[in-house]
């Protein structure tokens, strides 16, 4: 977009209306631009104001030098003395985070992306700050060197510095009341709101992080939500979601997850420093006022029920309930399997991604069974057959860590019920390929076709953040081929066969089916438990039974 001076008629016009610069010469604006929509203002620096902006009440819109506007800052992830650091850019997605922070050991790929990340970081660098079209500011105190995107609404925010707002016509993205943000890129369609305060952090699509809380070195991907409590280097994943107060979030990569009230973890030990992290697998949740010490590792669509002050290295039992006993944690295998809650969640996210069309940066595979989970419960599968093959009632899998018979046979049978499903609606008639998958964040993929991505980008062939966003995607686009391959090579495996044939896809399709009914009357039992007699209770407490259990029904 072209800009101009101001012309001596609007500078007048803005004297008039309480605004004060220094240096007028300094402000440029587009040529449509509105002299009597911006009010009792201060600017300062160089400065350019878009088409049909509003700015009313703001004590100090200045730019200082040169910025990068929070574009190459440095965020201590995971590790707080530093090993997994990443950089943050306004094209940062969930995926591109998970190459920053878990490739680190390939030091060729590591060196290339940073000069990636340079080149990126150096492209944003002015000494001009842009409010963009349509973007509407006021009730703030102090904005300095922030850029702005079209029709961003800042409404109240106390201190913004060193920062982008990404925001355009079909995302809009809003800040509001008492928000003080520093070091910070928002993404389209965010909203950061109501005295949240941020630090070194990166807002994803959609997200929204509010009511008081307090982050310092986190990201949170597409339509995270974080509310009331506090978090420090933090990998939120797409759609995690912390409401509560008392709730800390700490030194973990995790996604599609749900933190309960007065969840915390630990990530030292007073002795080396805050240098643990863990690992919590998509899906999984923390029960209201849980605990677990890092460094741990959790199964895909697992639940932390109490305090777990050891170390737990479980991924090999995902679906399953975690329960505290003492200084002991119980694994319950598979029970999530049967647990409606899971079903739930799984059709809700698809459902409830607030992302413009246009702005789904953060590449998100929903379904329940793929390649990834599916990998985890073969491995579980074998585990578990092993030992119950072997007789024992109760063993330890690691130090601290129990698993016991009765609660093993029925993550036995659940483990075979979801195999069945999957390679029974997924094989096909096609090369099987038994491949190991990756979860980056929401992308499923097989780890050959990123370890293939990682050396294009050490090689120079893929050369910027959009090749590399490109290529992201060009992977994910081939997800139903790879999955039906996966799925038919599992099969091949379970049936000592070479190749499928119509006969066997037909077998395996009756069996899938089969498992389906009976998985539904597992989870339409474990339903039911909310309907017996103590639910009842407080419905109609001033009604006869007949009454209160028709107004319950």
């Amino acid at each position: 977009m072209a800009y101009r001076s101001l012309t001596s008629q609007e500078i007048s016009v803005l004297e008039s209306n309480q605004c004060r610069c220094a240096d007028w010469a300094l402000v440029e604006v587009a040529d449509n631009f509105a002299a009597n929509d911006v009010r009792n203002c201060e600017f300062s620096g160089r400065i350019r104001i878009g088409e049909r902006v509003k700015i009313k009440n703001v004590g100090l819109l200045c730019m200082d030098g040169v910025s990068c506007f929070g574009n190459g800052t440095e965020l201590t992830l995971l590790d707080e003395n530093g090993s997994r650091s990443i950089r943050i850019f306004n094209k940062l997605t969930s995926q591109l985070t998970h190459l920053q922070c878990f490739w680190k050991s390939d030091e060729d790929f590591v060196e290339a992306y940073d000069a990636i990340i340079d080149e990126y970081v150096e492209r944003q660098k002015s000494r001009v700050m842009t409010i963009g079209d349509g973007a509407e500011i006021s009730n703030c105190g102090e904005i300095r060197n922030v850029q702005i995107g079209e029709c961003a609404k800042i409404n109240g925010a106390h201190v913004l510095e060193n920062g982008t707002v990404l925001s355009c016509e079909q995302a809009p993205t809003s800040v509001t009341w008492g928000v003080i943000a520093r070091d910070f890129i928002i993404a389209e369609g965010a909203q950061v709101t109501d005295g949240a305060q941020i630090e070194r952090c990166f807002v994803g699509n959609s997200s929204e992080v509010g009511e008081q809380f307090a982050a310092t070195d986190s990201v949170f991907f597409a339509n995270c939500q974080m509310m009331h409590g506090e978090s420090a280097a933090l990998f939120a994943g797409p759609f995690s979601v912390s409401h509560h107060k008392s709730t800390l979030l700490i030194a973990a990569s995790l996604s599609m997850f749900n933190a309960g009230s007065g969840s915390n973890q630990s990530n030292h030990m007073y002795k080396s420093g805050p240098i643990h992290y863990g690992v919590v697998d998509r899906g999984s949740k923390f029960g209201s006022d849980s605990y677990m010490a890092w460094p741990s590792r959790i199964g895909v669509f697992s639940v932390v029920l109490g305090k777990h002050k050891s170390k737990v290295n479980v991924p090999d039992f995902p679906f399953s309930y975690l329960v505290s006993e003492g200084m002991y944690s119980r694994v319950l295998p598979g029970l999530s399997l049967r647990s409606l809650g899971t079903y739930r969640d799984v059709n809700k996210w698809e459902s409830r991604d607030k992302r413009a069309a246009n702005q789904k940066n953060d590449i998100i595979n929903f379904g329940l069974f793929n390649p990834y989970t599916i990998g985890q419960i073969r491995r579980g599968y074998k585990r578990l057959a092993r030992f119950l093959d072997e007789g024992d009632e109760r063993r330890e899998l690691d130090k601290n860590v129990l698993i016991s018979r009765k609660p093993s046979m029925t993550g036995y049978e659940l483990y075979d019920l979801a195999l069945r499903i999957y390679i029974g609606l997924n094989a096909a008639k096609c090369d099987g390929a038994d491949d190991e998958w990756v979860d980056l964040s929401g992308m499923l993929a097989r780890r050959a076709e990123i370890e293939s991505l990682t050396r294009s980008v050490a090689d120079g062939s893929v050369d910027s953040v959009e090749s590399l966003r490109d290529a992201l995607s060009a992977i994910a686009s081939k997800y139903d081929e790879a999955n039906a391959s996966y799925a038919t090579a599992v099969a091949e495996s379970m049936l000592g066969k070479e190749q499928l044939d119509d006969s066997d896809l037909q077998q395996l399709r009756d069996s899938a089916l089969r498992a389906v009914d009976d998985l539904k009357r597992l989870v339409v039992a474990d339903a039911q438990k909310e309907y017996e007699g103590a639910f009842r209770w407080n419905f109609g407490i001033d009604q006869s039974d007949d009454s209160r259990n028709r107004e319950f029904e």
